[in-house]
């Protein structure tokens, strides 16, 4: 029997060499990472006055919504906040990839709430004061911060020439999307209203009735399980402290809710094989 086991062990193992001979990403090499953009402008025509203008105004625009609603998770320690500015994180990260890869000066500063642009320092002091007021007025507040995110960005697409930036934008409109929908969710669930103020109302119904998993129910369904999550969790805000620089750095915030933010799938194919591992190890033949 030991021979026998032997034997498979054997199969296993030249097994998985050959596929990951002939499919790298059975491993996970060549594998495009989650929410990862990779730019090449080795060979890309310089970028417009326009582009770069739009990318530095972009990766303030995502900071200032990252930084609102650190401020307003402070003040409500609603985890709907805590989620949106983790995203938000990422959002003004792959703006910053583009201006690194571009050579482009980065007008973001460390320090939460100040701006380089003075009329995004102005708008942060402004939304963050009505945010204070109440819940609901945060949850609008937040509403606000992604309509004027997605008409920006519609803008910014119709000038954009470079494919790499366009790619970038449209993530961040899909994301922006998203946003809008959990805001205005959590605004129903408490019985509250919202009145679009930058979009028209037939494009939030639109974003707001998409058939997707990111959808108005789906939104729902989100909402409810971060809410149940969030009651009675130990370490809660554990993702804005690592934002902010403290505790836990902020890969591990991410991986222990849950998200791997590198290459996917590739956990459980460790572990599958680990166990594999285990078991000849300890067999059943003894």
């Amino acid at each position: 029997m030991r021979i026998l086991a032997y034997i498979l062990l054997s199969l296993v193992v030249l097994g998985s060499l050959s596929m990951s001979l002939a499919f790298p990403w059975f491993w996970g090499k060549n594998q495009p990472a989650v929410r990862q953009q990779v730019i090449d402008v080795q060979n890309a025509t310089p970028l417009s006055e326009q582009e770069i203008e739009g990318l530095q105004y972009m990766r303030e625009e995502e900071k200032l919504a990252r930084d609102v609603y650190l401020a307003l998770y402070e003040e409500w320690k609603d985890p709907v906040f805590e989620r949106i500015a983790q995203s938000e994180e990422q959002h003004t990260s792959m703006v910053k990839q583009l201006l690194d890869a571009y050579g482009i000066p980065d007008p973001a500063k460390d320090e939460e709430g100040v701006f380089t642009n003075q009329e995004l320092q102005a708008l942060y002091t402004q939304l963050v004061e009505r945010g204070r007021e109440s819940l609901a007025e945060a949850l609008r507040v937040g509403a606000l911060i992604e309509e004027t995110d997605i008409q920006d960005l519609n803008e910014r697409l119709e000038s954009v020439e470079h494919e790499d930036i366009r790619r970038v934008y449209t993530n961040l409109k899909a994301g922006s999307e998203n946003h809008l929908r959990a805001f205005i969710t959590r605004l129903e669930a408490l019985n509250e209203s919202y009145t679009p103020s930058v979009l028209s109302q037939e494009e939030v119904e639109a974003i707001l009735n998409n058939t997707s998993p990111h959808g108005r129910q789906g939104m729902v369904r989100e909402n409810a399980r971060m809410m149940n999550q969030h009651e009675g969790v130990q370490g809660q805000g554990r993702m804005v402290q690592a934002m902010r620089g403290q505790g836990q750095p902020y890969q591990q915030a991410q991986e222990d809710n849950g998200e791997n933010m590198t290459t996917p799938g590739v956990g459980k194919r460790q572990g599958f094989f680990q166990r594999l591992m285990r078991f000849f190890h300890f067999g059943w033949w003894r």
